[in-house]
């Protein structure tokens, strides 16, 4: 008996360790973190004073994450606690920071202090970066000519080619509009990925405050000799492709598993997504999401945090049962989504399939787990010296299993 029951406490461990959605998640450090430059930034929109709706111009700039860069800021608004155990830290901010330059590349703004502090320097509405968030594609004020005289510190980078003009709206109303000088003047703009962090020692204590920021990236021009690019209007949207599900099982407060997976944006579509931020005309529902369960129909199912442009997110995605779906630990599981928006929906992504594996609690369910495990290409060796010889005939196999 005690041979037994030790035999299937080795087991139970071997099972444990051969299935990678129960594993602990590793620490990872963020100093190992590679940037990609960022493309420059020539998504931009310009809007001129009129003097009746607008008292300023203003230049919105549309700000579009690179990929490893837009997963990390979604793992860490996915789950802050869980991002911050993850790699050690209390404290995490991640931004893009821009910089300009006036009629050439010889007057940027940067200084020092940028690279130790992302919200110092700033101009116009007192900004001069942008937070990377959960949304990959996000615009931003850079510059709001409004009230722009010469006692204006915000507005120095751009002074020499500022306008003012005076209006008499009546006897008892006057006011000033400023414009930037289009024909004359070309701004410069460039950009970088910027995070900040303060690490938790292995003592408890917090560690000093670390900078990280990735290479500036070539310079846009807006004004004279634009570089702005505007997308061309979609007529269908390129289908997401994914990879890499699994089945999580539940939490002590859940009753049901639930899946995570990998998407991966087209291109194409991300110009539908800037296109319509610069223009107006159009915009994402979201993404729809599909499972069918042990060989059942197609079912709606709900991926977390893919409503309007948040579809477009590339990386890690969670998606969660409604109503009556519902996934165990053992279920055979297919997978699908699509885009679905003011051109779409798109086609449907490639279909991805898993077979959940429970951890047995006696002799039958471990029976049940080897032979699944058999499935995934676990193959059984023969042992015949044990009394649960076909337990031992698996999961001996596991020990060199591929991945382990």
């Amino acid at each position: 008996m005690k041979k037994t029951l030790a035999l299937l406490l080795s087991v139970l461990l071997l099972l444990i360790g051969a299935l990678p959605a129960f594993a602990a998640e590793e620490k990872a450090d963020l100093n190992d973190f590679v940037f990609s430059k960022p493309d420059a930034p020539n998504y931009f929109v310009f809007t001129e004073a009129t003097g009746e709706n607008n008292a300023c111009d203003s230049l919105t700039m549309i700000r579009v994450a690179g990929t490893q860069e837009a997963m990390l800021s979604a793992e860490y608004d996915r789950d802050r606690d869980a991002f911050c155990e993850k790699y050690g830290v209390y404290e995490f901010n991640y931004v893009m920071q821009y910089d300009v330059s006036l009629d050439g590349e010889g007057n940027w703004c940067h200084t020092p202090e940028w690279d130790k502090q992302y919200g110092v320097g700033g101009y116009a509405d007192g900004f001069n970066f942008s937070y990377m968030r959960s949304e990959t594609i996000d615009d931003f004020t850079l510059f709001d000519l409004y009230w722009c005289n010469d006692s204006e510190e915000h507005c120095k980078p751009y002074r020499s080619a500022i306008i003012k003009e005076h209006h008499v709206y009546s006897a008892d109303y006057e006011y000033d509009t400023y414009h930037f000088d289009t024909e004359n003047h070309s701004l410069y703009i460039r950009c970088r990925y910027y995070m900040e962090w303060v690490p938790v020692e292995e003592n408890g204590e917090l560690g000093d405050k670390v900078s990280k920021f990735s290479e500036w990236s070539d310079s846009a021009v807006f004004g004279k000799n634009s570089t702005q690019i505007i997308p061309d209007a979609p007529t269908v949207y390129a289908a997401p492709v994914i990879s890499g599900l699994k089945i999580v099982p539940p939490a002590e407060n859940e009753e049901n598993a639930h899946l995570t997976y990998m998407q991966t944006t087209p291109e194409e579509t991300w110009l539908a997504g800037i296109y319509y931020i610069m223009t107006g005309e159009g915009d994402f529902d979201g993404l729809e999401t599909q499972v069918s369960v042990n060989g059942g129909d197609w079912q709606e199912y709900d991926t977390a945090n893919s409503g309007d442009d948040w579809c477009l997110w590339n990386g890690s995605r969670s998606a969660i049962g409604q109503g009556e779906v519902i996934i165990e630990e053992n279920s055979h599981v297919k997978l699908r989504v699509r885009f679905n928006g003011t051109h779409g929906p798109s086609e449907w992504s490639n279909v991805l399939e898993a077979n959940g594996v429970a951890v047995p609690t006696n002799y039958d369910e471990l029976i049940i787990a080897c032979a699944s495990l058999a499935q995934k290409g676990i193959l059984p060796l023969a042992n015949a010296m044990c009394e649960w010889p076909e337990i031992v005939l698996d999961c001996t196999a596991m020990i060199g299993a591929p991945g382990r």
